[in-house]
């Protein structure tokens, strides 16, 4: 097993964000707003998703796969914007979501 760390340069707080339940309906979606220093989204399910923009559609495979237990970080945040999360036909799964600063 491997464990992957991130170092934050400065000393901070992380907290954690309401896990985003997502199926195979209509994508949710979450909005980081600018100033964070940082954001994590991690599938913490048993089910692949798919991550996009507002166009993500998991049936016609458009957007980026999320296998589980993988994470994206998004730093130093410039401008709001939303990522949204779908799941294929008949599965389901937890996206985790902490932010920093």
């Amino acid at each position: 097993m491997s464990v992957a760390v991130a170092i934050i340069d400065d000393i901070g707080v992380f907290s954690d964000v309401a896990k985003l339940a997502v199926t195979d309906g209509s994508a949710v979606s979450h909005t980081v707003t600018t100033g964070k220093r940082g954001v994590v989204f991690m599938n913490v399910g048993a089910k692949l998703c798919w991550m996009g923009g507002s166009t993500v559609d998991a049936t016609n495979q458009r957007g980026v796969i999320v296998l589980p237990r993988v994470y994206f970080i998004f730093r130093q945040v410039a401008s709001d914007f939303q990522v949204f999360f779908q799941c294929e036909t008949g599965d389901s799964t937890t996206i985790g979501i902490a932010e920093y600063g």
